[in-house]
């Protein structure tokens, strides 16, 4: 029996079962569990563009306000319990960024805060894990084991499914004439499935879905499947 099914698609949100877990894809690029409430997200990149400044590109600290006021306003509406970030919540070495993120700590303290470290976590996972719970290479939850990396396949046991971030997915779809777009997706394989990247001031790499993988390609107000 296959791990993955699609119980439905909506304009904003798409319903799939993987082995007794009910999610939501949701169009602002994070993805809900259902029964236990949280709210799993990848690749904020907090303090990006405070290192961009650094180095003289004027990049405003707004664009992770925008984020973390998203995020914001999911926990809220969702009712969420649990936040899991499954790597790279800051980008680099600690900069004044870093209290956007204490703050809204601080406006959820109903909200259980877990991060899967990730690559970029490395720099400041000492200061991290006195706001949050660190996980250092995957958390697991009801047979689903979350990771920042995709874990190689074999690696993956026969009823568990990895799900990771990392890659920051996009597709590219093409119109009539020479038009084309390139958007970030969901992307779900028969083992693995990988998340958006959640900050704003993030790049996308084009992934390539093979026969019978499952792909969601968000739109500014909507998630269309595409595969």
């Amino acid at each position: 029996m296959q791990l993955l099914q699609i119980i439905s698609t909506k304009l904003k949100t798409a319903q799939l079962q993987i082995g007794h877990n009910e999610l939501t894809l949701l169009s602002d690029k994070a993805l809900l569990i259902n029964k236990s409430k949280t709210l799993v997200v990848s690749d904020i990149h907090l303090g990006k563009a405070g290192h961009f400044r650094k180095y003289g590109i004027p990049v405003s600290k707004q664009v992770h306000q925008h984020d973390l006021t998203l995020l914001s306003k999911l926990i809220d509406e969702h009712k969420i319990k649990r936040l899991l970030i499954v790597g790279d919540l800051f980008h680099s070495e600690l900069n004044n960024e870093w209290n956007l993120f204490v703050n809204f700590i601080k406006e959820h303290q109903d909200v259980e805060p877990i991060l899967v470290a990730g690559n970029h976590d490395k720099y400041t996972k000492t200061v991290l894990s006195q706001e949050l719970l660190i996980h250092e290479t995957h958390y697991s939850l009801n047979g689903l084991i979350f990771t920042h990396e995709p874990l190689e396949i074999q690696a993956i046991e026969k009823n568990e499914y990895n799900i990771c971030g990392h890659i920051h997915p996009a597709v590219r779809l093409n119109g009539k004439g020479r038009q084309s777009m390139k958007l970030p997706c969901f992307y779900f394989g028969e083992k693995q499935g990988i998340i958006p990247a959640f900050g704003k001031f993030t790049g996308a790499a084009l992934i390539s879905p093979k026969q019978n993988d499952k792909v969601f390609v968000i739109t500014a107000n909507s998630i269309i499947r595409v595969g």
